[in-house]
């Protein structure tokens, strides 16, 4: 049985990935569930690149990436498998740390996915009353510029008698949505009217990519 074919891309320049699988030595990344009790979680994404040519060094202006060795670059790392192409990870570029010395000189450099993002994202939306849980985790993602190919929510009947979420993170919107019962707490930002249903199919709701399924990857090299 073959082993799966590995793609690794940096969005150097708005709106078109370079190829850089030949230069990578090694990567991983992992991210977790999104549960009832935990939340969203930021994923993450390490890789060690082979760096003799400087090529990800960011000072180095006579390299071909110069001058867009910089944070937040789109990353993006697929497998293809028996012809079918998987997304492993997408995410942004935190940041790049060289290893300069000769005869071993590697950038490593680490990355988060989608959900930082969302962390500094200020949602405002208005009041909303008996209002549907999968309507309102759309109206959220819509607000964060998820859009719907990026993102499956279940069809499900259960609803908020009441939810606001003004100036709120979005990931914070999205944890308290979660997390929120029918109990008499008056700090709830949502009611919902079956907890023990809410529990049993909250983990179901979102699936976007590289956010809700648990994983962790090595793969030491690439072909």
């Amino acid at each position: 049985m073959s082993d799966p074919l590995y793609t690794i891309a940096i969005e150097f320049v708005a709106g078109s990935f370079t190829n850089v699988t030949s230069d990578c030595l090694h990567f991983s990344y992992n991210r977790e569930l999104a549960t009832y009790d935990r939340g969203l979680s930021i994923g993450g994404c390490e890789l060690v690149m082979q760096n003799e040519e400087r090529k990800f060094t960011p000072s180095n202006s006579a390299g071909p990436f110069y001058p867009r060795i910089k944070p937040n670059k789109r990353l993006q790392i697929q497998a293809t498998y028996s012809g079918s192409t998987y997304n492993l990870f997408s995410g942004y570029i935190d940041g790049y740390t060289i290893n300069p010395i000769l005869g071993n000189r590697t950038a490593y450099i680490q990355a988060s996915d989608r959900v930082k993002i969302m962390n500094m994202q200020d949602i405002d939306l208005p009041l909303k009353t008996n209002y549907n849980i999968g309507s309102l985790f759309t109206d959220i993602l819509s607000s964060l510029a998820v859009n719907s190919a990026d993102r499956v929510i279940d069809g499900v009947d259960d609803v908020a008698a009441f939810a606001w979420f003004a100036g709120r993170k979005g990931t914070d919107s999205i944890n308290d949505l979660l997390r929120s019962t029918t109990t008499s707490k008056t700090d709830a930002p949502i009611t919902l009217r079956t907890p023990t249903s809410f529990t049993r199919i909250c983990v179901a709701y979102i699936a976007i990519p590289n956010i809700p399924k648990q994983a962790s990857v090595t793969a030491r090299k690439v072909m």
